[in-house]
């Protein structure tokens, strides 16, 4: 490379990126004085003399160049130097003798003077200067396993949580960002990946520059084909990196709430990135999600809540401390992983699928069976991580081959004998299998399902099963759950204003409503449903929660003619009206139904002393001098019968500790959660 392609690479934003901004504007600010001077200037190098200081720079780029100043790293006097030698008379004098490229401060000229002057010219590049996204992309993997070295497995398991990674091409140069990340990295042309800057802590330098490079090359088509390796849980290990982690956010809460986030938002960002955890989606979602709380915190923006940055950090130290004692379990984890056993040979009724895509950026298709016998639910999914095989979709899933027996789409609402299923504990079937299934000529009836009990009809009894089934603690709900309703009646689809999504009421033998959620995306759907759901025998739904709410959304529509049910996907079928109804035709007012807005219930009392409760420990996190709020509210919550959250606030009283609030926080969020379980629909 010459001097003169380092010079043109290094534009005001890479210098930016070199240094800061400050920096940069009172070098450009020298520069435009005049009073530098070119003691010496070759194809490959140059000297220059700036305030009685001499500057030696080179073709390797100014953080390779030389100042006889006290100041450490890049100073003002090279980015002058840089400054001055970017201006355009650097194509006429390189190469010429000394005294011809010397200069000094500017004299008087005479009119005729200036007129003959030329004209500055802009530096362009030479033909062997390539961007930077170009040298990145003609790396060879070999380059960026020697440069990551012993990070080069972390950095492929970084780039595979990425989705949409920031990038920003300036010039020559490319800048990438991940998403909550509080550093970037900057690619500048003929600099390579050793001379990439990155703005954060320098012992993740060489793991956060190969991810960029990595997640660069995959944008453009080139992929990694080296194989993520797994990782053996170590329990002892994995333990002290969960203590550590803990300490992260005790102490970046105090810092966050207390007005001095910037550390704490590096410091949850370089945990989140850590290898080990990068095996943990659910916890590495939560960690990056804290730091991008903080980086909000940082810029005082809008969008921070202390409460919700408060409440976050208790239920990722509740996480972490979790794991601790169950580092295998997929639910603490939300690991794609599992280990399947050969089961006895089952009959499974197909009854639905949908598509979905989790918070860490994974993606997949989970299809939905029946089995008559046992009564259990049993799933199968595809799925790959975030960044992983990019033309994988849940749609070519769907229209793929499983268990040697067809595709996913033609198993619907059909029973498939499995002779040697590989199932897991969570009832997970593998889709290889050693056997072909084979597809019963039985038809599928309401009968059939009602019989063997996996139809619900009354929505207490859908509530009770859906707490029976999910689960304790931090594993209650990690994943969505599956019921099969027979609705009694249906009302009309509206829109909900505040949720921003469609609500579809349907109402149980008790004349209870239960309200199924439709992403407000999905118009065209919401049409076709609004047309055909009072002809839906069953619909299919899955249970999860978000905050403190139980969503229910609708998977599958199982519509009965001619006394055979028809499994109709959501997502994922062309539900069309008259394909599926025959001679039965729709009345106008199924396409133009009057709106309802949906109802929101209130929890009761109960809620106003958990939201002061949540008040006061977010206030003496901020000023313990405030503590003696603390008694009142320990009899308030024993008032109300919260007689565990009273005793886990009781020794604040007389020792504040961050992790003990953590811990009453987390225990209010599990109150919270409870009593919406709990909660009764509205009645018709």
């Amino acid at each position: 490379m010459s001097l003169k392609d380092m010079l043109t690479a290094h534009d005001e934003n890479a210098l930016i990126a070199l240094s800061s901004k400050g920096l940069v504007r009172r070098a450009s600010r020298e520069a435009s004085k005049g009073d530098t001077k070119i003691v010496d200037i070759g194809t490959s190098s140059a000297e220059m003399e700036i305030d009685d200081q001499t500057i030696k720079i080179s073709d390797k780029g100014p953080r390779n160049a030389s100042c006889t100043c006290p100041a450490t790293g890049l100073c003002r006097h090279i980015l002058t130097a840089v400054i001055v030698l970017r201006k355009g008379t650097l194509e006429a004098t390189v190469g010429v003798e000394t005294e011809a490229a010397t200069t000094t401060a500017p004299s008087p000229k005479t009119e005729t003077e200036k007129a003959e002057k030329p004209k500055s010219k802009t530096l362009k590049p030479t033909k062997t200067l390539k961007s930077a996204r170009e040298e990145i992309e003609g790396l060879t993997e070999a380059a960026i396993k020697k440069f990551a070295g012993a990070d080069f497995q972390a950095a492929l398991q970084l780039a595979a949580s990425v989705e949409s990674p920031d990038i920003v091409e300036d010039g020559l140069n490319i800048t990438l960002s991940i998403p909550d990340s509080p550093a970037s990295v900057t690619f500048i042309a003929g600099q390579g990946l050793k001379g990439a800057v990155y703005k954060g802590r320098t012992t993740k330098s060489r793991l956060i520059t190969a991810t960029s490079a990595i997640l660069i090359r995959r944008l453009s088509g080139i992929s990694i084909n080296e194989i993520i390796e797994e990782d053996v849980v170590d329990t002892a290990t994995v333990q002290k990196e969960m203590d550590k982690i803990s300490k992260v956010i005790e102490d970046s809460v105090r810092a966050v709430l207390t007005g001095v986030p910037a550390i704490a938002a590096d410091q949850l960002f370089d945990k989140a990135i850590a290898a080990r955890v990068q095996t943990m989606p659910r916890l590495t979602a939560q960690l990056r999600a804290l730091a991008k709380q903080a980086m909000l915190a940082t810029s005082r923006h809008i969008d921070f809540e202390p409460t919700a940055f408060l409440e976050a950090s208790a239920d990722c130290y509740a996480l972490c401390e979790a794991i601790k004692y169950a580092p295998q379990d997929y639910k603490l984890t939300g690991s794609l992983r599992r280990d399947y056993k050969v089961h006895n040979p089952m009959d499974l009724w197909m009854l639905g699928a949908r598509a979905w895509r989790s918070t860490a950026g994974a993606r997949g298709l989970t299809s939905y069976g029946f089995c008559t016998l046992s009564g259990q639910w049993f799933e199968t999914t595809t799925a790959r991580a975030a960044g992983m095989d990019l033309s994988f979709s849940p749609r070519m899933a769907y229209e793929g081959g499983i268990w040697k027996t067809g595709t996913l789409r033609k198993l619907m609402g059909q029973q498939v004998h499995l002779p040697s299923p590989k199932i897991s504990s969570d009832n997970q079937i593998s889709q290889m299998s050693d056997k072909p299934g084979t597809i019963s000529k039985s038809k599928l009836t309401l009968d059939i399902l009602e019989t063997s009990n996996a139809v619900e009809t009354n929505w207490q009894s859908l509530r009770d099963t859906i707490s029976n089934r999910s689960g304790m603690g931090l594993s209650r709900l990690a994943y969505p759950i599956v019921s099969l309703i027979k609705p009694d009646k249906h009302l009309d689809i509206s829109f909900d204003e505040m949720e921003q999504c469609y609500k579809w009421g349907v109402v149980d033998n008790h004349n209870e409503v239960l309200f199924l959620n439709i992403p407000a995306g999905d118009q065209d759907i919401v049409k076709k449903l609004q047309s055909i759901r009072k002809k839906t025998s069953l619909i299919l739904i899955v249970s999860r929660f978000e905050g403190f709410d139980l969503v229910y959304e609708p998977v599958s529509l199982l519509l009965n003619y001619k006394n055979q049910l028809t499994v109709l996907n959501i997502q994922l079928d062309n539900i069309e009206y008259r394909t599926l109804l025959g001679r039965v035709s729709p009345k106008l007012s199924d396409f133009f139904p009057q709106f309802t807005p949906a109802t929101s219930l209130d929890l009761g009392g109960g809620t106003k002393v958990l939201d002061n409760a949540l008040d006061v420990l977010l206030d003496v996190s901020t000023s313990p001098a405030r503590k003696a709020r603390l008694k009142n509210i320990i009899s308030k919550c024993e008032q109300a019968g919260f007689l565990s959250l009273a005793k886990v606030i009781a020794p604040l009283e007389n020792k504040l500790s961050q992790n003990q609030i953590l811990k009453a926080v987390f225990l209010i969020n599990q109150i919270r959660f409870l009593m919406s379980l709990n909660k009764q629909s509205k009645t018709v």
